[in-house]
C-alpha cells in the first residue's frame, strides 16, 4: 500500500487542477489546464484538458501506482 497514489481532479469552466497524493497526504504532482467543464466547453474539449491535467500531475509517477481518484466538476 505504500506505493498506492490516489488522483483528485478539480474540473471548472475556467481551469482544470489535478494532484497526485500518497496515502498519508505526500503531493508528488500537479498539473493544470484550461476549462474542462464538458458542458461549457464541450465533450471533446473538455477531455483534453483533463487529459493534460492528470499528464502533469502524474509525470513523475508511474500510472499504475494510481489506485483511486475523485472529481469535483459542477454543472
Amino acid at each position: 500500500m505504500s506505493d498506492t497514489v490516489v488522483v483528485g481532479l478539480d474540473v471548472g469552466g475556467t481551469s482544470t487542477r489535478a494532484t497526485a497524493l500518497t496515502l498519508t497526504g505526500e503531493r508528488l504532482g500537479t498539473g493544470r489546464a484550461g476549462g474542462g467543464n464538458p458542458t461549457s466547453h464541450g465533450a471533446e474539449r473538455a477531455a483534453a484538458e483533463l487529459l493534460t491535467a492528470l499528464r502533469g500531475a502524474l509525470a513523475d509517477v508511474d500510472p499504475a501506482r494510481v489506485a483511486a481518484g475523485t472529481i469535483g466538476l459542477a454543472g
